[in-house]
């Protein structure tokens, strides 16, 4: 049986016993929380920081459309001048080209621009898009299956393929057959040049977002 309570002075009102915890108060004392332990919840995950110098790749050949004469203001302010054109202004060609990208951006972005192939594997990880000629020629020395015999099925897969064109001409036959985005340019007006580069950036980054690449394009 439980104590009786302790006597009480005269006038002074009788104590309280106090209630003993049980299922009616909830019993169990609440367990602290976890960082009364000194427990912290996980960090959430820092966001994956992006490396590596973007390449596009663009045909060797004088009589694409698109060439390292004419690549660099086509990308960077959405200006096409035909290879003859550059060529008579006295641009000169180079193997490598830096572009500064600036459509669809906050910043400038930095790619790599070439009609060389890669020497090695790591860089050909690096390459993002390509300008085709229209001729399975351009590939034969690409490291893709099928590419040395024009199936070029396996390289699509691997980056972004452009096909310029001019309106009144009509598209190569082989094209058709690739996975490739065809753009068409006007003989005179140039004002849907930019319009072409945006989109051709706007596909890329598509294309990038979708392979989860951690390039910083």
């Amino acid at each position: 049986p439980p104590p009786p309570p302790p006597p009480t002075r005269p006038g002074q009102p009788p104590q309280k016993r106090a209630r003993e915890a049980g299922p009616r108060d909830g019993g169990a004392q609440k367990r602290p929380a976890p960082e009364q332990h000194g427990v912290r919840p996980p960090a959430p995950a820092a966001p994956s920081v992006r490396s590596g110098r973007p390449i596009i790749m663009v045909p060797p050949g004088l009589t694409s459309m698109v060439n390292m004469y004419n690549i660099g203001p086509l990308l960077e302010t959405g200006t096409f001048k035909p290879v003859e054109q550059c060529r008579a202004e006295g641009v000169r060609k180079s193997d490598r080209l830096i572009i500064s990208r600036t459509m669809g951006r906050a910043k400038p972005v930095a790619y790599e621009v070439t009609d060389q192939e890669p020497r090695h594997r790591r860089d050909w990880d690096r390459v993002v898009a390509v300008f085709c000629s229209g001729k399975a020629w351009q590939f034969k020395k690409w490291p893709f299956p099928g590419a040395s015999s024009g199936d070029l099925l396996d390289t699509f897969q691997r980056m972004a393929g452009a096909y310029l064109h001019y309106q009144d001409e009509q598209i190569d036959p082989a094209v058709k057959a690739w996975k490739v985005k065809v753009y068409s340019l006007s003989r005179e007006g140039r004002h849907r040049d930019i319009v072409i580069a945006q989109d051709f950036f706007k596909t890329l980054d598509a294309f990038l977002q979708a392979k989860k690449s951690t390039l910083a394009y």
